[in-house]
């Protein structure tokens, strides 16, 4: 643990930077301690940790002043602090050690609301970069961890120019890889009292109250003699992200440990070499190596991991990994993923799902394995090259390429108490043991990976032809009291690249975007678009920015805060909140990029709110997507709150056909029927939800092509319902649902708000609903991936789930006290039970795979000679009132005679280890007496063949 005396000098230095006045009066530290119920000694321990409480011109909110003390106060004056500039001077050639100033220049631009920026050069450090989130005070005294970010950031403008962070060789601490080190770490405090624990070490760590850390387009060089050395650690929430950057890990140890989620994640990352790539286990000592290490559902886009010599990627995560847009090359290593198992009180986490991605071994061998794997895993177009075997069950190609479609494959949770769970694939309302399709092949599209990603170089303030939006010529203030609308209107009117600096932009009429336009802030907290009082103009609602509604729109919006007022004068519109945040109707081409949405507070967390102000109720969904929106959204993050009408959703996408992706969706705490919700539209792909909620998080109605990857959270289902509910859908896909189950009897938490926590036994993860039927995923059940549709026909050849029973170890004895059947004809036909291992046919072909009520059962086979020729029938008695069930082989258009009807059943059939065959099957409902079954007419006329009867009494 770094304790604060490490950097007192750090401390002392940001003390001289700063106003020597007293953080707060002797009044407002009576009410602090109040508040957090701190004893003196408390509060002295707390109190070098909390920022000082900003008042204007937004209580709370981020301090507007331009620090004098900065030497480049151009740079500064955008909302950034440059750390070659005075007072921290850092050496930028890669000759001088500057870990002091760098370190000072991160702790600097956290307590200013500054991003700390690297022009372009090489900074030599030989110590650890702590970013740390320090603690902030609400004007009602409450401590909370939602301000003090630390984001740094390089120059975009040049890829050959770029900032790098290099570990000295052989630097003190990390030359051990026993006992590992990070060099660069994102960290938080824990605040006095969390929920109903008071804490008393404000350094312990709690990721999940780890909001808005950034890092980007940097690069990380691990030098020489290093090889203990861990290249970046952010173990994250809300807002928080790693983007464009790549590690050199080949004198390190791991490239990246851990890994964000919960409205956080990762994009565009390459590591070069090391032991490991990425590793989600956790660090201590905020968690044990072996734990979890990472938020729930963690997604990483665009990732490379090149020449690892122990794994290329480890996972251990909370909830589901997603990782989409990989490419691993192996040299040296036979498995390429490692994927390790959970305890029994987490049933589902650890899951992975890998879409569009390319695995390459350098060398062919036998033993080249993709994933080794103790937990559910689900590939999905994943390109691999010099493989052996997918996993240890699934064989590919040794040499040349090989493309899995589709892999589920599960792996049965421990059971835990009473709790026993399941993870089996389904394939159109039916269990399946799991689901393979794949063949070799060619090698991957060129863009299989980079289709996920934003193009570059991406549009920033530093991008020829961009304006900024304070420059005279246009004349914003951003200072939350002026009104901005016409400023910014007229830079989107006459410029592309629109740069908002730090700021809060006051606008009382919609901004409306042209099909070009380029939206830029500097972060997601400190360039924000806010509205105070309502205003009005749509049927709908009026959204504060609405996109042009063209399909061929390349339209971007990128590290923005857009948040409607939530407070204003009372009784206007019945206090109905008539703005939300964004109208997206830009087609495919487009690009959303960490942007956040929640309700503005213009008086904080104030002790008493002015008489005439009240809050607002929110009716509207905060985002919309319609028409012809669609693109790629990266980080989707909306900070809750807990006011709204039953109409109100986070995001709701209505009538929308464009491709459209989110690579991680956090939307939770809303108390409406749905979270969010998708009507009449398709195309859509979720890689990852974060969410906590006590209703349902997604409603899809009249839609088609929707595929979700991954969901994770504290959220419980109402009770009866489900997490996910499609009515009316065509070919969805579900994969990777991983939940945090709540386990204990439901319970009623007030201690952060009224909460309802339903026990996993009261809800589902899905429902089904059709116009003529209906389906509900049992309780104890996270399939995999759930298939729906026709889409997925041809995934219905996958073997069906049989429940494991102890077989009997001679059918004889069931045979001598059954009196089910009577008079069998001819006399070669014979009467078998039915179970795994019974053989069909002429001895040939062992079932496999059949619907659990056949296990048991009297079947009645008859050989049935040369597939060409016509074949015999036979007949029986049934004795009592049964179900007959006919199995007919699945060839050519075989209909039997009346009174039998298709039953939505299958029986699957094994030779060597082939699966070479899969019957129909069809029923036919007895009260008893004589059934004849019918003869086949051979190959060439309705070559299905009916060859066995299977008698289930009623």
């Amino acid at each position: 643990m770094i304790k604060i005396k490490t950097h007192y000098f750090l401390l002392i230095l940001c003390a001289l930077l700063t106003a020597t006045e007293q953080k707060f009066d002797t009044d407002f530290i009576e009410v602090i301690k109040k508040k957090n119920n701190l004893s003196e000694e408390l509060w002295k321990t707390f109190e070098p940790y909390i920022l000082p409480l900003n008042k204007e011109p937004v209580p709370e909110g981020m301090d507007l002043a331009i620090p004098p003390e900065l030497g480049n106060q151009k740079l500064a004056a955008l909302g950034y602090a440059d750390v070659t500039a005075a007072p921290f001077n850092a050496d930028s050639t890669g000759k001088k050690d500057c870990t002091k100033a760098v370190q000072a220049a991160v702790d600097f631009s956290r307590d200013h609301d500054l991003i700390c920026f690297f022009p372009p050069g090489t900074y030599l450090l030989s110590d650890s970069i702590i970013c740390r989130n320090l603690l902030n005070v609400r004007a009602n005294g409450r401590i909370s961890t939602e301000g003090g970010a630390c984001a740094l950031t390089g120059s975009a403008k040049d890829p050959q120019k770029r900032a790098v962070l290099m570990l000295a060789p052989r630097s003190s601490g990390f030359t051990d890889p026993e006992q590992k080190k990070i060099f660069i770490h994102f960290l938080n405090c824990s605040p006095p009292k969390t929920g109903l624990k008071i804490m008393s070490d404000p350094e312990k760590v709690m990721a999940a109250n780890q909001y808005n850390q950034f890092f980007y387009d940097l690069d990380i060089i691990i030098g020489e003699g290093n090889s203990g050395a861990v290249g970046l650690r952010m173990q994250a929430a809300e807002g928080s992200s790693v983007q464009s950057v790549t590690i050199d890990a080949r004198h390190g140890h791991t490239g990246m440990r851990g890994a964000s989620g919960s409205g956080g994640s990762h994009h565009d990352i390459t590591v070069i070499g090391g032991r490991i790539g990425i590793d989600t286990r956790g660090f201590s000592p905020e968690f044990k190596e072996d734990d979890t290490g990472s938020q729930p559902t963690p997604v990483m886009a665009y990732v490379k991991l090149f020449g690892q010599t122990e794994a290329a990627f480890i996972n251990k995560s909370r909830g589901p990994f997603i990782a989409v847009g990989w490419q691993i090359k192996c040299a040296g290593i036979t498995t390429a993923i490692l994927s390790e198992a959970q305890p029994a009180n987490s049933p589902f986490n650890g899951s992975i799902s890998l879409i569009d991605s390319i695995i390459e071994f350098e060398k062919s061998s036998s033993e080249n394995c993709v994933i080794s794997s103790e937990r559910d895993f689900y590939f999905n177009n994943v390109y691999i090259k010099n493989a052996a075997f997918v996993n240890k069950e699934q064989k590919a190609s040794p040499a040349g390429w090989f493309i899995v479609k589709h892999f589920a494959f599960a792996v049965k949770p421990l059971d835990y108490k009473e709790y026993s769970f399941e993870t089996f694939p389904y394939v159109n309302n039916k269990k399946r043991e799991y689901v393979f399709s794949g063949l070799p092949g060619e090698a991957p599209p060129a863009d299989l990976c980079s289709r996920h990603i934003w193009n570059k170089p991406f549009p920033s303030r530093e991008s020829e032809g961009a304006v900024n939006v304070k420059d005279a010529i246009i004349g914003a203030k951003g200072d939350s009291l002026t009104d901005d609308t016409k400023a910014l209107q007229k830079a989107i009117d006459n410029y592309e690249i629109v740069f908002l600096p730090k700021g809060y932009y006051l606008i009382t009429s919609t901004l409306r975007l042209k099909s070009n336009t380029k939206l830029i802030g500097t972060h997601h907290h400190l360039s924000q678009i806010i509205s105070r009082e309502q205003f009005f103009g749509g049927t709908y609602g009026t959204p504060l920015v609405q996109t042009a509604d063209d399909a061929s729109a390349q339209t971007v919006i990128a590290f923005l805060g857009i948040h409607p007022g939530g407070y204003g004068k009372a009784g206007v519109n019945e206090n109905i909140l008539q703005n939300y945040s964004l109208d997206w109707r830009c087609g495919s081409k487009s690009i959303a990029r960490s942007l956040a949405f929640h309700l503005f507070r213009p008086y904080g967390f104030a002790l008493k709110y002015p008489e005439e102000i009240e809050r607002y109720v929110s009716a509207f969904p905060q985002v919309l997507i319609e028409n012809n929106g669609g693109g790629k959204w990266y980080n989707f993050f909306i900070e809750s709150a807990y006011n709204y009408l039953p109409s109100y959703r986070h995001l709701s996408i209505r009538n929308s056909k464009e491709p459209l992706s989110f690579y991680h969706l956090h939307a939770q705490d809303s108390d409406v029927f749905a979270q969010c919700e998708i009507s009449n539209s398709a195309n859509v792909n979720i890689y990852g939800i974060k969410t906590e909620h006590q209703t349902r998080f997604l409603y899809a109605q009249d839609c088609r092509n929707i595929s979700v990857f991954g969901i994770g959270g504290y959220a419980t289902a109402i009770k009866g319902s489900s997490h996910f509910v499609f009515k009316n859908c065509a070919d969805f896909l579900l994969a990777n649902p991983g939940d945090q189950a709540w386990l204990e009897p439901a319970k009623f938490w007030t201690n952060v708000r009224p909460y309802y926590q339903n026990n996993i036994k009261d809800y589902s993860i899905l429902t089904i609903r059709e116009r003529d039927s209906s389906f509900v995923c049992p309780s104890l059940e996270r399939p995999i991936a759930f298939f729906s549709g026709k889409k997925y026909a041809d995934l219905e050849q996958s073997p069906l789930y049989a429940e494991t029973q102890s077989a009997l170890s001679s059918d004889a004895p069931a045979l001598a006290q059954n009196d089910l059947i009577k008079d069998l004809q001819p006399a070669d036909a014979s009467v078998k039970i039915f179970k795994t291992g019974t053989m069909r046919c002429a001895e040939r072909y062992e079932i496999t795979d059949f619907p659990k009520e056949f296990l048991n059962a009297v079947c009645i086979t008859v050989p049935r000679g040369d597939s060409k020729a016509p074949g015999k029938g036979y007949s029986f008695t049934v004795s009592r009132p049964a179900n007959i069930f006919l199995l007919v082989n699945r060839s050519g258009d075989y209909m039997p005679p009346s009174g039998w009807k298709t039953a939505d059943l299958e029986v699957s059939y094994r030779i060597k280890d082939q699966l070479i065959l899969t019957d129909d099957v069809f029923i036919m409902k007895s009260k008893g007496g004589k059934i004849i079954i019918p003869p086949h007419d051979g190959q060439g006329k309705s070559y299905g063949i009916p060859h066995m009867a299977v008698v289930v009494p009623e």
